[in-house]
C-alpha cells in the first residue's frame, strides 16, 4: 500500500513532468535566434498540424491535470473530514461515531486510532455513570445513617459555618436544621452551640493531643463516657449536653496553617496543617444528670441517717463487751465483737457513700500542702495490714523524688484504697510493690509530675472488666476469686479524688498474672 507521503510525491512529479511537456511543446512552435537577435531557426517542430492544434490539446491536458490533481486531494483529503467531523461529534457528546477504514496508509492509522479512541471514551462513560450511580449510593448511605443517628451530629467547615445539622441535633438544641445550616455557630448562642466553636488559633501543637483550650475552659465538667469531651448547661433549654468536638485538619489546602508537631515522627519535624472544619457528636444527658443527682442525694440522705444508729449500736456494744453493765462470758464477748466488726464495716461503707455523694456534688474541700510521698506511705493502715497477712510489701520510692501538692489525709486515704483493693486479689506470700518516678508533660514541658505505681502479682482481672473497675460499685463477677469483700466504691473515690488533685489513673491487669495500677500527681 502507497503512503500518503508517496502519493503525493508522484503527484508532483506527475505535475512537474506534464508541465514540462506542455512547455516543449510550447517552445517548439517559438523561433530560435543568436545573440545578435537574428531568426536561426525559424519554426523547430516541423508538424504543422500539431502545432496547429497544440493549444486546443495544451487546453485539454491543462483541464484533465486539474481534474486529476483534485480527485487525488479529494481522495487523500476525505479520511481526514471524516475524522475532523467525528472528532466535533465527540466533543460535543456524540460517542456513536465511527469512521470506516478504507486505507492502510497514514490516514487508515488516523481512522483507526479515532475509532479506539471513540470506544475508550464509550467505556469510560459507563464506568463513569457506574462509578456515579455507587457514589451517589454511598452519599445517599451516609446522609441516611447521619440523619437517622441517636445522637446529635454537627459538622462545621473552615470558617466554622455548620454543613450538616441532624435529626437528633435537631431535637437537642430544638431548633430547624433549614435555620442552622449556613450559618456561623457563633450566631446560634442562644441555642448554646456556641460551646462548639472553635478557634484555630487555641489548638494545642501537638497533633496526637489536640485540645480545645478555650472550651475546656466553658465547660463546667468532664462526660463519662469519654475524657476529652465537653459537658456544658443550655440554661434556656433546662439541659445538659456532652460533646466531642474533633477538629478536621488538613495538608492540601491554602487556608491558613496550623504547625503541629508529631510525636512520632522520625525526625521530629514540623508538619503543617490547616483547619478544615470539624465533627461534633452531641448527646442529651439530662436525664442521666437528674438521675444521678437524685441518687446521689438520696445516698447522702441515707448515710447521714444511717450514720447515728450505727455510731449508738457500736458504742453500746463495745460498752457491753467491756463488762460495765455487768460480767459477759466468752460465747457472749465473741458475739459483741463480730457486732463491732460488722458495725465497723457498715460505717466504711457509709463513709465511701459520703465521699462519693462529695466528690460527685463538688462538695468535698480539700486541704493542699505540699507534703512527702514517704510520709504518707508511712501513715498507709493497709501496710500493716498487708504485713499481718504476710503479703510482702516492697517499696521502692528515689531519695530525688520532690513534694508532691495535694490534701495529704487525701492521698492517705487514696494509697489505702488501693492497696487494700491488691490484698483482696492476693494470698499470702504474694507481693506488692510501690514505687514513684518523675516525669514531664511531653507537650506542656513546665508542667511536672509524680507517677506512682501499685503492682501485685495476684489473680488480675479479666480484660474486658478493665473498663468498668472504677464504676461504682463495681464487683468481680467471680467472687470466689476475691478472698475478702468490699462496697465497690474505694477505686471510683480514688478516681475522683486524683481527679479534684489535677491528676489522672490508669489500670493494666492480666488474669492469673496481677494488676498494675498508676497515677499521676501534680508536683
Amino acid at each position: 500500500m502507497v503512503s500518503v507521503k508517496n502519493k503525493i510525491m508522484l503527484l508532483v512529479m506527475f505535475l512537474l513532468v506534464s508541465s514540462i511537456i506542455l512547455v516543449g511543446l510550447f517552445l517548439g512552435t517559438r523561433p530560435i535566434v543568436d545573440v545578435t537577435g537574428n531568426v536561426v531557426i525559424n519554426t523547430p517542430l516541423k508538424y504543422d498540424g500539431f502545432i496547429q492544434n497544440f493549444y486546443s490539446i495544451g487546453i485539454a491536458t491543462f483541464v484533465l491535470l486539474i481534474f486529476i490533481s483534485l480527485f487525488i486531494v479529494h481522495m487523500l483529503i476525505k479520511p481526514l473530514d471524516k475524522v475532523i467531523i467525528g472528532t466535533q461529534l465527540v466533543t460535543e457528546g456524540d460517542l456513536s461515531q465511527k469512521i470506516d477504514k478504507q486505507s492502510n496508509d497514514e490516514f487508515g492509522r488516523l481512522v483507526e486510532s479515532f475509532n479506539k479512541m471513540v470506544s475508550k471514551l464509550k467505556a469510560e462513560k459507563r464506568y463513569g455513570k457506574k462509578v456515579k450511580g455507587i457514589a451517589s449510593k454511598e452519599r445517599i448511605k451516609k446522609e441516611l445513617i447521619i440523619e437517622s443517628m441517636g445522637d446529635g451530629v454537627i459538622v462545621t467547615d473552615s470558617a466554622n459555618k455548620i454543613i450538616v445539622f441532624n435529626k437528633s441535633a435537631e431535637d437537642i438544641f430544638d431548633i430547624n436544621a433549614s435555620k442552622a445550616i449556613g450559618k456561623h455557630i457563633l450566631q446560634l448562642k442562644k441555642y448554646g452551640l456556641n460551646n462548639l466553636y472553635i478557634d484555630p488559633d487555641t489548638l494545642t501543637t501537638n497533633i496526637n493531643n489536640i485540645n480545645l483550650e478555650k472550651n475546656k475552659k466553658n465547660s463546667s465538667k468532664k462526660c463519662n463516657f469519654r475524657d476529652d469531651c465537653l459537658e456544658f448547661e443550655i440554661k434556656p433549654l433546662n439541659k445538659i449536653i456532652t460533646a466531642i468536638v474533633s477538629p478536621v485538619l488538613d495538608n492540601n489546602s491554602t487556608r491558613t496553617t496550623i504547625t503541629t508537631t508529631t510525636s512520632t515522627s522520625k525526625n521530629n519535624n514540623n508538619n503543617n496543617l490547616v483547619f478544615s472544619g470539624a465533627v461534633c457528636i452531641i448527646r442529651d444527658i439530662t436525664k442521666q444528670r437528674r438521675t444521678e443527682n437524685m441518687k446521689t442525694e438520696f445516698l447522702s440522705t441515707v448515710s447521714h441517717e444511717l450514720r447515728t444508729p450505727l455510731t449508738n449500736i457500736k458504742g453500746y456494744t463495745s460498752l457491753l463487751n467491756s463488762g460495765k453493765f455487768g460480767d459477759i462470758n466468752y460465747r457472749q464477748s465473741k458475739a459483741l465483737k463480730i457486732i463491732i466488726d460488722q458495725s465497723d464495716v457498715l460505717v466504711e461503707l457509709i463513709d465511701n457513700m459520703l465521699d462519693i455523694s462529695k466528690l460527685e456534688s463538688d462538695d468535698m474541700k480539700l486541704n493542699k500542702t505540699s507534703v512527702s510521698l514517704k510520709q504518707c506511705l508511712t501513715e498507709c493502715n493497709t501496710i500493716e495490714l498487708a504485713k499481718k497477712q504476710r503479703i510482702k510489701i516492697k517499696i521502692n520510692i528515689p531519695k530525688n523524688i520532690p513534694l508532691i501538692v495535694v490534701d495529704k489525709q487525701k492521698l492517705i486515704q487514696v494509697l489505702n484504697h488501693i492497696i487494700d483493693n491488691s490484698i483482696k486479689f492476693i494470698g499470702n506470700g504474694d507481693m506488692i510493690t510501690i514505687s514513684a518516678k518523675k516525669i514531664i508533660n511531653s507537650t506542656k514541658k513546665k508542667e511536672k509530675f509524680i507517677e506512682i505505681t501499685i503492682l501485685d502479682n495476684g489473680k488480675g482481672i479479666k480484660k474486658q472488666d478493665l473498663d468498668t473497675v472504677f464504676d461504682k460499685f463495681y464487683q468481680a463477677e467471680e467472687h470466689m476469686v476475691r478472698t475478702k469483700g468490699g462496697s465497690g466504691l474505694g477505686l471510683p473515690i480514688v478516681k475522683k479524688i486524683l481527679e479534684a488533685f489535677g491528676g489522672k489513673i490508669s489500670i493494666k491487669s492480666k488474669l492469673n498474672q496481677g494488676t498494675t495500677i498508676s497515677f499521676t500527681l501534680p508536683v
